[in-house]
């Protein structure tokens, strides 16, 4: 059963949603989004969201602080790795040894 607080997350959360899909190019909207999202319970969809907000707007230390706090909440934790930091990683873990 949802509280009166989450139905407004959820309220909230649908008009961030569609902010994104009007505009996917709306970090803070995608910011909003993962805010609610962790509100509800939900820190993976969290994570993707704060994810999708720093790779639109790497400036901004507040998504990025976001990123890392959904972390160890996260069940793959690749999500909560900040897209520039991504690139650095090699794309299978036998191409490790190749890292300098």
């Amino acid at each position: 059963m949802l509280s009166e607080r989450d139905g407004d997350a959820v309220t909230a959360l649908a008009h961030f949603s569609a902010a994104t899909e009007d505009d996917p190019s709306f970090a803070e909207a995608h910011f909003n989004r993962g805010l609610m999202e962790q509100r509800l319970g939900r820190p993976d969809l969290a994570a993707l969201s704060y994810r999708t907000a720093a790779a639109l707007d790497p400036t901004k230390a507040e998504y990025l602080s976001c990123l890392g706090y959904s972390f160890p909440l996260c069940s793959f934790l690749f999500l909560c790795v900040p897209p520039t930091l991504l690139s650095k990683f090699p794309a299978s873990p036998s191409s490790l040894t190749t890292l300098k």
